[in-house]
């Protein structure tokens, strides 16, 4: 939404103060925040709520009382900003060391933790991981119609023959569980809490867990089917699962894992952008100190080559208010459409990013905001490059889902104001119409501010969605890796992507490609995806079927007593691949398809 941003974080508390919402009112008047004021349209969001002034539009990630809010404070001194929460009569709920500090903050004192020297932003929680959105275009080739088919394509099956699966060795998957649907057949002994192979943490009020037990969902399925996965590469080995909200939630169970001896975790979530693709950010920060602690993390690589991702530079000629153009060609479009997902989310969005302006002081970042509309008529539905030629057509996207805050179809971060050049991330953008052929269609336009600076290069603007389809035609291959988590640098992280079908020797046309934002390859190897899961009953594709499939590698390695723990064992599995593609590591197998001698 956009918003009038310390004004009206005043203007709430004192409404919600005269209302009797709140026991206590400031012991100073609210300040007035400058290059670090709340800029975050989500949490402005949620402060209203508190007034019982907003709808149900961010309800579906928070939980809110009437008297504090759960924040994250992204921040290079996790210290100090942890001492000035106490000091204002919050508690601090998790920290990653030097990037954030998650905390439940009484509401009349956002403002001065704000203004915090040490508070870079404050803004509602990010969820550190979803499922994969299954949405689209393409057909996926059929599968190989035989569970467990990796065994034999990448030779555990000759090591098990020999006698080594993976005895000895303890797996960590973390992922969203339906236990009903585990089998001890399939998947071994239950993870519970009774025997110390569970762990959930949901500190920000995502309904995660009940007390510390998983609840599952409608996602669930996912993480048992990547139990199968690690279970048929290393049938011996011992499972621990992990559910968590935030990324200090990770961070614990993290922690977790490793006090139970776990030295291989396997993860096979997405996550919306909290860096500008150089291995940097607070998930970043997870993954370093897992591999402080020993431990080897598989990640997915992706699956947004295909009508996921798209760049495109934004001419530094363009005026202000002007709308950014995302026709590659002659042509002009400055209304990006967008086709919905199945998901309940509509259109999810990892973020719009330009990481040219990621280092640079506030006053010198670009500050674009965004539109979201819809058609009004079905009549041009099923061409997908139409674009409304006249106003009458759409009508606005109400982000914030409530009629009595009239039309909110913008979304500002205000990066002028000290917010990061990062919009949208882990945005659900919701379409009322059932047009198209997927889940609806929105309409969205970027413009530029007004009074922003504008650099000496154009900006490169990256779009990602994490369910949802771009305009057809509009994707972008390469760069689309350049994720949380699998853009890390850390040689103890090993991002997968997916050779698809899994006996051959092609990627997946879904699987997500490199450089990240430094110009580092991505993925690191690659593993087979597209044989048959009992779980799902058909063929499990993507790279969360391919991360389980290297990881169980690892466990193999290091159950034969080949592979030590941490980098060495990354090191280990990079090393046992087929080349595929252009000699040597390249953005599209990274090392290769990984392969047991």
């Amino acid at each position: 939404m956009r918003v009038v941003r310390g004004a009206v974080v005043a203007a709430v508390v004192s409404a919600v103060v005269g209302a009797g919402l709140l026991v206590t009112t400031p012991s100073t008047p609210i300040a007035m925040a400058d290059a670090s004021e709340i800029t975050d349209p989500r949490l402005l969001a949620q402060i209203a709520a508190a007034a019982g002034d907003a709808g149900s539009g961010e309800r579906r990630t928070q939980s809110v009382d009437s008297t504090s809010i759960a924040v994250e404070v992204l921040t290079a001194d996790d210290t100090a900003v942890s001492a000035a929460i106490v000091r204002l009569g919050g508690a601090v709920t998790g920290r990653i060391t030097d990037e954030l500090v998650q905390a439940s903050v009484p509401l009349s004192r956002l403002n001065e933790l704000a203004t915090t020297p040490a508070a870079l932003t404050v803004r509602a929680p990010r969820r550190a991981g979803y499922t994969p959105g299954g949405t689209q275009r393409a057909e996926l080739v059929p599968g190989t119609g035989i569970p467990g088919a990796e065994i034999d394509i990448t030779n555990a099956a000759a090591w098990h023959a020999a006698g080594f699966g993976g005895a000895g060795i303890k797996v960590g998957i973390v992922d969203y569980f339906d236990l009903r649907l585990w089998t001890a057949a399939e998947h071994g002994p239950q993870p519970s809490l009774v025997n110390g192979h569970q762990f959930c943490k949901d500190t920000s009020g995502f309904r995660l867990c009940a007390g510390n037990a998983i609840v599952g969902g409608s996602d669930g399925q996912h993480g048992v089917a990547v139990a199968e996965i690690v279970k048929d590469m290393a049938p011996a080995a011992e499972l621990f699962i992990a559910t968590v909200g935030t990324a200090s939630d990770l961070q614990d169970a993290i922690t977790w894992f490793a006090a139970q001896g776990v030295t291989i975790v396997t993860r096979s979530l997405g996550s919306s952008y909290d860096g500008p693709g150089d291995g940097t950010g607070p998930l970043a920060s997870v993954v370093d100190y897992a591999a402080s602690l020993g431990l080897v993390w598989f990640n997915s690589g992706g699956n947004d080559a295909l009508d996921g991702y798209m760049r495109r530079p934004v001419p530094t000629s363009l005026p202000a208010n002007g709308y950014v153009d995302f026709d590659r060609g002659a042509g002009v479009d400055t209304w990006l459409r967008l086709d919905a997902g199945y998901s309940i989310c509509g259109v999810l969005f990892d973020g719009i990013r330009w990481s040219n302006d990621w280092y640079l002081p506030a006053s010198q970042r670009t500050d674009y905001s965004l539109e979201f509309w819809e058609p009004l008529s079905s009549t041009n539905q099923f061409i997908d490059s139409y674009n409304p030629l006249a106003m009458s057509e759409v009508t606005g996207i109400d982000l914030d889902r409530n009629p009595a805050n009239g039309m909110q179809n913008t979304y500002d971060a205000a990066q002028v104001a000290g917010a990061a050049p990062l919009e949208a991330d882990d945005l659900c953008v919701y379409p009322q119409n059932i047009f198209g052929d997927f889940g609806g269609i929105v309409f969205m336009r970027v413009k530029r501010n007004a009074a922003t600076p504008v650099g000496a290069a154009p900006d490169q603007l990256e779009i990602a969605l994490g369910d949802g389809l771009l305009e057809l035609g509009y994707y972008d291959v390469a760069g689309s890796a350049s994720k949380p988590v699998v853009d890390s640098k850390n040689p103890s992280l090993v991002a997968v992507g997916a050779v698809d079908p899994p006996a051959g020797n092609a990627i997946g046309y879904y699987s997500s490609q490199g450089p990240t934002f430094d110009g580092r390859i991505k993925p690191d190897v690659s593993a087979p995806a597209g044989f048959n899961s009992v779980t799902f009953g058909q063929a499990f594709s993507g790279t969360s079927a391919a991360a389980p499939v290297a990881a169980g590698i690892a466990a193999l390695l290091q159950g034969a007593g080949l592979a030590v723990p941490g980098r060495s064992t990354a090191a280990l599995v990079k090393h046992f691949v087929a080349d595929l593609g252009a000699p040597g590591p390249d953005n599209t197998f990274g090392a290769g398809k990984v392969l047991l001698p």
